[in-house]
């Protein structure tokens, strides 16, 4: 049961983690997300 709730919950942690990046710090998400460096 606990391998099961885990399994079920990681994807929510994840998810809002996701959502959190995206309204709260847009930027660095976007940072992070980047293949490679912006170019200056």
């Amino acid at each position: 049961m606990l391998k099961i709730k885990k399994l079920l919950f990681a994807p929510l942690v994840l998810s809002a983690l996701f959502i959190a990046a995206l309204g709260i710090k847009p930027a660095s998400f976007i940072f992070w997300y980047q293949p490679k460096p912006p170019e200056k």
